[in-house]
């Protein structure tokens, strides 16, 4: 195979302006309670104080990300933003902490350049935010589908008393409990009162918050109902919890959503309930009784995440605040003469990786944590690049000159062709997903897709609107590019078994 030579030159380092630096700020996470913590948000509360964040981070959050002392980018979910008022809560996702242990965790803003993992599903236990045109049949089994509404645009409202559970189950443990919580507004309640939150496996075993047109209630197991005193108001955006805690004992509360006011407060003494196996509910009463009364109650979003004890919270202190783009720090620019040709770069012995695409003479500017040599890839639809690699020193100005990179064409429709091969990082749509189509699908189910890797392990579900196709962008549920290599399908619709077979993914 003829083989084809470019040079790829990138142009000299360029001093920063303010508008283009890159900050990190140090913190110490201390877990405060004598049990390991794993896969658990913790609340990072960024105040004023902190003026250089104020001063440099984009007006709506964007830039942020977060890494642990592994240098593992860690999933996080910003809860409240007020730009103006400079204040912020935004909840990341450790991967793990020992109990009674401190560690870093870094906070980096200021730039675009990196990716970061933005999003609530990526970073609780359980999340919807109700923006698909349908029910997520992964998330959700609802008793009576007519009663339930979505608006397409991040509501679900319920119309008439009926009950939509949670397909995961959730079970506290010695480490920690869980905080359900949800965004809701009742605009107009059924006579006997709506479920706002609960858990419930049955009517004798069930924890729940019912609002009521003229007091509220709270329902656990198979007693009955007891008045909370007072109601919460209609046509006002609530956020309605209930927390589970590890030792039994619960909470459940209601407060005004803009201003964090409280309304509603119940904290049980004593060690009554733990969650075991239990999935969400919404809706009807717990005891199913009063089903079917007309209604107007719209759910924003539902959350889980973990928790322990109150005073056992992790802790988090500031340290050190660092600008760790530099003069040296930046590539400004390269030309390849290649049109539409993405470029990823990683550095060895480390998780730091970015990644681009442009067309020709498009500007790439990635930005480096430290000095150190990095590897440069380019990908092309049809084609394999051999990686060129790149010498950061910050205290070098001069011009970087990369060598050649030879480029190995390969004939796109064939690869097309050759059955389930794809190329993620391709900038043509024709070859950077791999999809599935059938014919036989009478009862009009919709499709999901399931992907293992080729020992069997799970990393992907896609789920569509479609009844006829479905596609896979060769990325696990987390939003990460998978390696090249062989993996497993399983397609389905609804409980129909469709396809199952192998892809190639090639990068």
């Amino acid at each position: 195979m003829k083989k084809i030579i470019f040079l790829v030159i990138l142009a000299s380092f360029l001093f920063c302006s303010r508008a283009g630096a890159y900050y990190k700020q140090v913190f110490t996470v201390t877990n405060n309670s004598g049990y390991p913590l794993s896969q658990y948000q913790t609340a990072v509360t960024i105040t004023p104080s902190l003026t250089s964040f104020w001063a440099n981070v984009s007006s709506d959050g964007s830039d942020i990300r977060f890494r642990d002392q592994n240098a593992n980018d860690l999933p996080c979910y910003i809860d409240a933003w007020n730009y103006a008022g400079q204040l912020a809560v935004i909840y990341v996702k450790l991967i793990s902490l020992g109990g009674g242990a401190s560690a870093e965790l870094d906070m980096f803003y200021g730039s675009s350049g990196y990716p970061n993992l933005l999003g609530g599903s990526r970073t609780f236990d359980f999340y919807d935010d109700f923006s698909s045109a349908t029910l997520n049949n992964n998330l959700w089994s609802a008793a009576a589908p007519s009663n339930w509404k979505l608006s397409g645009t991040g509501t679900l409202t319920c119309t008439s008393t009926s009950r939509v559970t949670s397909v995961p189950v959730f079970s506290t443990t010695a480490s920690y409990g869980f905080v359900f919580e949800t965004k809701v507004r009742s605009i107009t309640l059924p006579a006997n009162g709506m479920t706002l939150m609960g858990c419930h496996l049955s009517t004798i075993n069930t924890i729940t918050y019912l609002h009521n047109p003229t007091t509220d209630y709270r329902k656990i197991d198979g007693a009955g109902y007891v008045s909370m005193g007072t109601a919460a108001p209609t046509n006002v955006d609530l956020l309605a919890g209930i927390i589970c805690r590890k030792d039994g004992t619960y909470k459940l509360y209601t407060q005004n959503y803009a201003t964090g006011s409280p309304y509603i407060t119940y904290d049980s003494g004593a060690a009554v309930k733990n969650v075991s196996n239990m999935p969400i509910m919404i809706g009807q009463k717990a005891d199913d009784t009063n089903i079917g009364q007309s209604c107007s109650v719209v759910w924003d979003w539902i959350r889980v995440r973990k928790t322990v004890s109150t005073d056992a919270e992790p802790s988090l202190a500031s340290g050190a605040l660092s600008q760790i783009m530099s003069a040296s720090g930046q590539i400004a620019s390269y030309s390849t003469g290649i049109e539409g040709v993405q470029i990823s770069v990683s550095k060895a012995s480390s998780s730091y990786t970015y990644s681009t695409q442009s067309g020709v003479g498009g500007n790439y500017r990635p930005f480096f944590d430290s000095a150190g040599v990095f590897t440069i890839n380019f990908s092309k639809a049809g084609y394999y690049f051999l990686p060129a690699s790149l010498t950061v020193n910050f205290d070098n100005t001069a011009d970087v000159v990369l060598p050649a990179v030879q480029a190995f064409p390969v004939i796109a429709e064939a690869l097309k062709q050759s059955g389930n091969v794809f190329t993620p990082l391709s900038t043509d749509a024709r070859y950077n997903n791999i999809k599935f189509t059938i014919t036989d699908n009478a009862a009009g189910e919709l499709l999901e897709l399931k992907v293992f890797n080729s020992s069997g392990g799970y990393i992907r579900d896609v789920t569509t609107g479609s009844t006829t196709e479905i596609s896979w962008d060769g990325r696990d549920n987390l939003g990460n590019l998978l390696p090249g290599g062989i993996y497993l399908f399983k397609l389905t619709a609804g409980a129909v078994l469709k396809k199952k077979g192998i892809v190639t993914l090639i990068k």
